[in-house]
């Protein structure tokens, strides 16, 4: 469940804050099989992709905004990760390692 101290949810409906809440559920469970760089690329991009969808129906652009609130809180928590590996290993280049990952994640994808 996505929540914020102000919220797009406050203007939806019930029926659509549970389906967007459906959504991410599923998008969450999909996504925790992946390492923390591999979702948090992931995310990132569902963020930028998503804030650029419009609807002519205004219920369906609240849930849009709703998603996209979602995804960057997801977003802002795998950082959130990074940061106490960084603080656990300092002297590791966690963006090396994060480039250094995501090639070998992106070569096994493309080797399928």
């Amino acid at each position: 469940m996505c929540l914020f101290s102000f919220s797009f949810a406050g203007n939806l409906s019930q029926a659509s804050k549970a389906r967007v809440d459906n959504i991410m559920m599923i998008v969450e469970n999909e996504l925790n099989k992946e390492t923390v760089f591999a979702q948090l690329s992931r995310y990132e991009k569902f963020v930028k992709a998503f804030s650029n969808v419009k609807s002519k129906n205004s219920e369906q652009n609240e849930m849009i905004k709703y998603l996209v609130e979602c995804f960057q809180k997801k977003v802002d928590l795998l950082k959130n990760q990074l940061k106490t590996q960084e603080e656990v290993a300092p002297n590791v280049d966690w963006d090396k390692v994060q480039e250094e990952w995501l090639a070998w994640h992106n070569e096994e994808r493309n080797d399928r």
